[in-house]
């Protein structure tokens, strides 16, 4: 009977032993757990600031973007508005080449006379 108890108790403080590293090896598992969940925490808030900042730069993209189409847009109203100038200038100089033509056949007809 002792011999049997001897080894009951062996076998507790064995059972002792292991459930005292179980134990720490739990602790040190939390740790790491409590370590990751601090880092993830801070990855997610990270993550947040990086959102916001993509946010706003897809904000001032569409701002750009609007206000390139607006200088596009002006700028095809001014080369529409010189390609009337152009055309003018062109029917101008035909009036002007006309009047000088006519003009110099008053004169020599004036002058003939």
């Amino acid at each position: 009977i002792n011999k049997e108890k001897e080894n009951l108790n062996n076998i507790v403080t064995d059972l002792k032993t292991e459930i005292s590293k179980t134990t720490e090896v739990n602790n040190q598992m939390q740790v790491k757990i409590n370590d990751m969940s601090k880092e993830i925490s801070t990855l997610s808030k990270h993550n947040k600031v990086l959102q916001s900042e993509k946010e706003e730069v897809e904000n001032q993209l569409t701002c750009i973007n609007e206000e390139r189409d607006q200088l596009n847009k002006v700028v095809d109203d001014l080369r529409c508005e010189i390609s009337n100038a152009a055309v003018e200038k062109i029917e101008m100089a035909g009036i002007i080449d006309k009047f000088t033509s006519e003009s110099i056949l008053m004169s020599k007809e004036m002058d003939q006379l």
